[in-house]
């Protein structure tokens, strides 16, 4: 059996937020860093991961604001070409994305090396 391989969205889940969060509806940065980041590392437990700071793993997304694109099927890096947001334009755009510090997507370069991530369930408690 095949699984399904990925979640229809959620690549550009970050850019859209971003555009309809920050750039049209005025909300504050760091609220938006704490809906999408901080929030996000506490409901998995990852102690090392939400939140810049001394000892924090540097995970960081550089965003483009104001850089607008409409969204092709092609663009889509996950198996299943499906996306509710093919055929939008989105209002900004992820230039760079680092995990522990190491570059993982540049806007020019794409994907430098394989991917580093790892499977996570949700922290039981």
């Amino acid at each position: 059996m095949q699984a399904w391989g990925g979640i229809a969205g959620l690549q550009n889940c970050m850019d859209v937020m971003f555009d309809e969060a920050v750039q049209k509806r005025g909300m504050p940065l760091p609220q938006f860093a704490r809906l999408m980041a901080t929030n996000a590392a506490d409901i998995f437990g990852l102690k090392h991961k939400g939140r810049i700071a001394p000892g924090k793993d540097a995970d960081l997304v550089f965003i483009q604001p104001n850089s607008s694109y409409v969204l092709q099927t092609e663009d889509l890096e996950y198996r299943h070409k499906v996306s509710p947001y093919v055929g939008r334009t989105i209002g900004a755009r992820i230039a760079r994305t680092l995990l522990r510090g190491d570059v993982i997507y540049d806007i020019e370069q794409g994907f430098p090396h394989a991917p580093k991530g790892k499977f996570i369930l949700k922290h039981q408690q």
